[in-house]
């Protein structure tokens, strides 16, 4: 049941109130940025901004745009920051003609908004014909993405690096669809027939991904790598371009896994996980610096390392491991404060 043959088969200070000072009208939570040219121009990067978020502020002068799942936190004491944080954003959402201006801190597995790719829709019950599509679909698409490295790495080889970026554009897409379709599928389970097996069909998605990971992670390097000692211009500025494209495919995929532990129902397992995904978003950020130092794909790195080790705290505390989720949190905003230097 946990092989990939059974998945082809079944087809205080830390928070300091969180005030994260992320202006989403800088477009930086952009979720196309993967698909963007390397000096996307504001008005590119705007397109991705809160503005699908945008609500009247009601009578209260709340901000229903934003959530953050402070509910879903069971220490009543975390809980509590979390919520005392929560109605600062909504404040300054409310100021703002009820456009969120800043990001949720401490955080449940459902708030928003955030800065973190990985979506989690509301799922309706499923029929067994349902899930034996998706499952189909789910293998299809795994098939895909595979194929789609194979065909970005042999275009690569030969030096026909617009048509490797093209086909990227086309692998991106299909992890995207690939994540969807496999959430649809196990939560969808969830409501049909219960927790374990929709257990299962995470276990058994993550396995197949992990090994998709890595090999995504060894090529961004390697391309990284071919960067460094490229001897032209040409060669270094798109060797730069295709590396970063595939490192942030990898990010994205970091997320995917995160969230199948916790799909699996595996806190401990879901916290590192997320951990580690926050330390994929660093790499970004490392590599940036090193390279064009864009600050507007600076800042979207730095927020999206923030998110993930907040992601991390909550899972934390689920595992009754505060520790943790104190240091995981103080990561989190030893991110957001080395934006807020970068900004001034």
């Amino acid at each position: 049941m946990c092989t990939s043959h059974s998945l082809m088969a079944r087809v205080a200070q830390h928070l300091r109130a969180y005030r994260v000072r992320v202006v989403l009208v800088a477009a930086i939570i952009s979720l196309n940025i993967q698909a963007q040219e390397e000096q996307p121009d504001d008005s590119t990067l705007r397109s991705g901004s809160a503005s699908h978020v945008q609500t009247e502020p009601d009578k209260e002068g709340h901000c229903p745009a934003v959530d953050c799942d402070c509910k879903a936190i069971s220490s009543v004491s975390w809980q509590q920051k979390c919520l005392a944080a929560e109605r600062e954003i909504k404040a300054i959402c409310a100021d703002n003609d009820g456009k969120p201006t800043q990001y949720c801190g401490l955080q449940g597995p459902d708030a928003s908004p955030v800065a973190i790719l990985s979506p989690r829709p509301e799922v309706p019950s499923i029929t067994l014909q349902t899930l034996t599509q998706h499952n189909r679909q789910v293998v299809m698409l795994l098939w895909s993405v595979k194929d789609d490295l194979d065909n970005v790495r042999y275009r690569e080889e030969r030096a026909f690096y617009g048509d490797a970026l093209q086909v990227h554009k086309l692998l991106d897409k299909n992890i995207e669809r690939l994540y969807l379709t496999q959430y649809k599928a196990a939560e969808g389970e969830r409501q049909r027939k219960g927790d374990a097996e929709a257990q299962a069909l995470w276990r058994d998605y993550r396995l197949e991904l992990a090994d998709v990971l890595k090999e995504f992670e060894a090529y961004g390097e390697m391309l990284w790598g071919k960067f460094n000692n490229a001897d032209t211009d040409k060669g270094q500025k798109a060797y730069r371009l295709l590396a970063m494209r595939i490192l942030r495919s990898a990010s994205q995929l970091s997320e995917h896994v995160a969230s199948a532990y916790a799909g699996e129902g595996d806190n401990k397992a879901a916290a590192l996980a997320w951990q580690r995904s926050a330390r994929v978003a660093q790499n970004l950020v490392t590599k940036e610096q090193a390279s064009e130092d864009n600050p507007k794909h600076l800042a979207y790195y730095r927020f999206q390392t923030a998110a993930r080790w907040n992601r991390a705290s909550y899972y934390w505390l689920e595992s009754k491991d505060e520790a943790q989720a104190e240091a995981t949190a103080e990561a989190a905003e030893a991110a957001v404060l080395a934006q807020e230097e970068q900004a001034q």
